[in-house]
């Protein structure tokens, strides 16, 4: 699964079809670094620009961190679907016996873990790529503002999906303190 590398119809063909992946958590990471994407071409476009001039040493910086971050996003694309594997191993599970329900329930706890993982780093990137994305507004190109805009919404897009998708595999966890930790993490 290297669903960074798709083209963009494959990867739609795919996502549309009946297959479990990509899913929500794949594309949260597809989404937010589409984002960030968007932030970085409107540095690019201030880049050179006399009217600019002032702020390109910062704005060079924050879009230093932002291709770092376009780059984590792609990268947890392909790392929600690895996670997503120990999910279709308990859904495959049998159910017959009372030892099959006990060992199926363990099996869920340890997805529904893993499966968090890649949530909460697409939303810890968004939250600060959106404040990265903030502080470029009056030191970008005025032409390209509705692309700060845009790219915003679609962080915070990002973030309230990756909330669903820890909210979901929050049920599968049955320590209240690993429950309390997470929560605090996405600040609930």
């Amino acid at each position: 699964m290297k669903y960074k590398n798709y083209q963009i119809k494959k990867y739609i063909d795919i996502l549309s079809s009946k297959s479990s992946m990509p899913g929500g958590g794949v594309n949260v990471g597809l989404v937010g670094a589409t984002a960030i994407g968007l932030a970085i071409k409107v540095i690019n476009l201030s880049i050179g620009k006399k009217k600019y001039k002032k702020y390109e040493s910062k704005n060079l910086k924050v879009m230093e961190k932002l291709i770092e971050y376009r780059k984590q996003m792609l990268d947890l694309m392909d790392y929600d679907a690895k996670c997503f594997i120990e999910m279709e191993k308990y859904y495959k599970m049998p159910k017959e016996t009372k030892k099959d329900l006990l060992l199926k329930k363990k099996q869920y706890e340890k997805a529904s873990l893993i499966c968090i993982e890649p949530a909460i780093k697409c939303f810890e990137i968004c939250k600060i790529a959106n404040k990265l994305v903030n502080t470029l507004y009056k030191k970008t190109t005025i032409f390209a503002e509705s692309d700060l805009k845009i790219s915003q919404i679609l962080l915070d897009a990002s973030c309230k999906s990756s909330i669903e998708n820890i909210m979901i595999n929050l049920d599968g966890i049955n320590s209240k303190v690993i429950k309390n930790k997470i929560l605090k993490k996405i600040k609930m």
